[in-house]
């Protein structure tokens, strides 16, 4: 009875798997042809609509923007207010790098959406642009009017000049924003941002025709003067006053800077002693547009920054402790061991050549007994007992195995650590005893961080190690914790047995995305696997295929999709193809021998030897392994 049951549950199953599929209907198949889910509109209203949330919950930063110190003034002083439309400009230009923090935690969480396509870049940058110019004309609002009408600015025409003021402000807030973006965009830190947009906008007030008046710049540096957003901007401010109908009377000898200015009215004249314009189009309205253009220049800039320059991927990929790039390279390695009333040793390697680039993956992989841990351990310096022949050499150097120590990790199968510290803690224990003596505490504990953040274990760094998979660290985060262990001591070829050994799938990409970045870090990594899933097995970069007996059946690059490693065998007389959905990891093996059939197709081993493919490489170790060229 239950028999039938199941014989009736596996005709079903496959009823299902045999009927044909279905065609999509057009809107769901376009979902699937779109590289974003949601239309250009729909995405800057969504990221706008977050942006004005996260700026109204900002509370202290709307407070430092908005508590802004009105300044004083003389009424009947003219230089101080010319004093006064400096000290605007310049606390609108030196407000907006209080942003540069804000910007970029902002661009951390956009290139994280971004790159899952959350949405466009150009939908991102305008709803920040369109959510900052509310926020401007509220600090507009709160602070022209303190500044213009508690100074005693000018009155006339019915207060019009001060909406002509707070316009030059409002585009010189607006141009500064833009400034502070694009540093932030184009800069790796916070430090630098504000470092690089202080020194520019120290050049721009230095240079703004209020510290130095124009006609004493000198010649070969009038050109800042001219590119100063500042100068401009101070330009049209204090043209707007002494423009205006107050100052509007007409010179006299009596006054010091009319003597010889007959034909200009006071305020032109006191224009003319500083080199500013005195007609209102040079005077304000040039000025206007020129800020205008720069903030469209600068929106531009801030376009492409944001589309093209990434951060983050580098930044976790990159070691702060300096090391020096390893080429691994071994020669006609024989491994042989004697057994007890067995006259002829063992031989478990037989004379296998091969390197590891840095920057490289290399998988060795084979059947069980095939010889893929012994040749780690060989090559790590691990087997103490047997006879190793052959040579291995380190960027062209024979290893010597107390130096060769310190430029290696090797991370075991099995995870063993002490349970009752936590995972910082383990990293910190292992880099104050196998990093260099010269090594500061700061340094050391800013490569820790490094470490914590490429492995992707920074959010369990306070976590006690515990029982591993029973209360402590989940079997996948201790063997990240394994990993980094030896990563910390800053090695150049890391050693991995079987990194994905007991792990579900989704544990084993984990584990794999961390060994991956330890990789693009520029180190040689070289790891044993048995036999990997499809997306586990084009991580890798190089395979070493052994067949038993410890002889080469393939050595060489995987290629994309396993494009090289699949037209190798393919080429070769009377062997099956790899189908299509079929996995290329379970495919070599099953060839060679390794698989549940145990029964290889060809001997693969004097393939491989007698192949093209072998004889370029031993000219290439030949003619450049040995003098450490990679």
């Amino acid at each position: 009875m239950a028999s039938e049951k199941v014989q009736q549950a596996v005709g079903n199953i496959r009823l299902q798997l045999e009927r044909p599929l279905e065609q999509a209907p057009p809107e769901t198949a376009n979902i699937f042809d779109n590289e974003y889910v949601q239309d250009g509109y729909t995405s800057i209203k969504v990221v706008m609509r977050r942006q004005f949330t996260l700026t109204l919950r900002s509370k202290s930063f709307l407070y430092a923007r908005m508590i802004q110190v009105p300044t004083t003034s003389d009424r009947a002083d003219m230089d101080l207010r010319k004093s006064l439309a400096f000290l605007a400009a310049m606390t609108l230009s030196l407000n907006s790098i209080s942003q540069i923090p804000v910007q970029l935690d902002e661009r951390t969480v956009f290139e994280k959406q971004y790159s899952a396509r959350f949405f466009r870049p150009y939908a991102y940058l305008l709803a920040c642009t369109l959510s900052q110019i509310p926020l401007t004309l509220v600090e507009m609002v709160i602070y022209t009017p303190l500044v213009y009408f508690l100074t005693g600015l000018t009155l006339a025409n019915n207060g019009a000049h001060y909406i002509t003021y707070a316009i030059a402000a409002f585009l010189c807030a607006n141009t500064f924003a833009m400034f502070t973006r694009f540093a932030a965009s184009l800069c790796h830190t916070k430090e630098s941002a504000s470092g690089i947009s202080g020194l520019c906008i120290t050049f721009f007030l230095l240079f703004s025709g209020f510290l130095i008046a124009k006609n004493k710049v000198p010649d070969w540096w009038i050109w800042v003067y001219y590119i100063s957003p500042l100068q401009w901007a101070i330009t049209a401010l204090i043209c707007n006053e002494f423009l205006s109908d107050t100052y509007s009377q007409p010179c006299n000898n009596s006054i010091t800077y009319c003597r010889g200015r007959s034909d200009m009215n006071i305020g032109q004249a006191y224009l003319a002693i500083y080199d500013f314009p005195t007609t209102t189009l040079r005077g304000y309205w040039v000025p206007v547009l020129v800020l205008f253009f720069y903030y469209w220049v600068l929106s531009c800039c801030c376009f492409w920054t944001v589309a093209n320059v990434r951060h983050e991927e580098n930044a976790n990929n990159d070691v702060g402790i300096k090391f020096e790039p390893a080429m691994l390279s071994f020669h006609q390695i024989v491994y042989e061991i004697k057994i007890p009333g067995i006259k002829d040793p063992r031989v478990l390697l037989s004379n296998v050549s091969g390197f590891s680039k840095p920057g490289t993956m290399t998988a060795l992989m084979g059947s069980s007994g095939a010889g893929k841990t012994t040749l780690l351990d060989v090559l790590a310096g691990r087997k103490t007992t047997g006879r190793i022949l052959g040579d291995i050499l380190a960027n062209g150097y024979p290893k010597e195995q107390e130096t060769f120590a310190r430029i290696t990790g090797y991370v075991e199968q099995n995870d063993i650590h002490t349970p009752f510290i936590t995972v910082r803690e383990s990293f910190q224990f292992s880099g104050s005893l196998r990093l260099p003596r010269g090594t500061s505490a700061g340094a050391r504990q800013k490569f820790i961080e490094e470490v914590l953040k490429l492995l992707e274990l920074n959010e369990i760094e306070d976590k006690i190690v515990g029982a591993i998979g029973d209360g402590g660290l989940s079997v996948e985060e201790a063997k990240r914790l394994t990993i980094g262990v030896e990563l910390v001591a800053n090695p150049s070829i890391l050693f991995l047995d079987e990194p994905t050994s007991g792990l579900d799938s989704r544990a084993a990409q984990v584990v794999m995305r961390s060994i991956t970045n330890i990789v693009e870090s520029g180190r040689s990594v070289i790891c044993t696997i048995h036999q990997p899933s499809r997306r586990l097995f084009f991580c890798f970069s190089h395979l070493m295929l052994l067949k038993r007996g410890g002889e080469i059946a393939y050595f060489g690059p995987i290629g994309e999709q396993a494009r090289d490693l699949l037209e190798y065998f393919h080429s070769r007389p009377g062997v099956s193809e790899c189908s299509a959905d079929q996995n290329p990891a379970s495919y070599m093996l099953e060839i060679i021998g390794a698989g549940i059939g145990h029964t290889a197709e060809r001997d693969f081993a004097r393939d491989y030897q007698q192949s093209s493919l072998a004889q370029q490489y031993r000219i290439f170790i030949k003619n450049r392994m040995l003098r450490g060229i990679f």
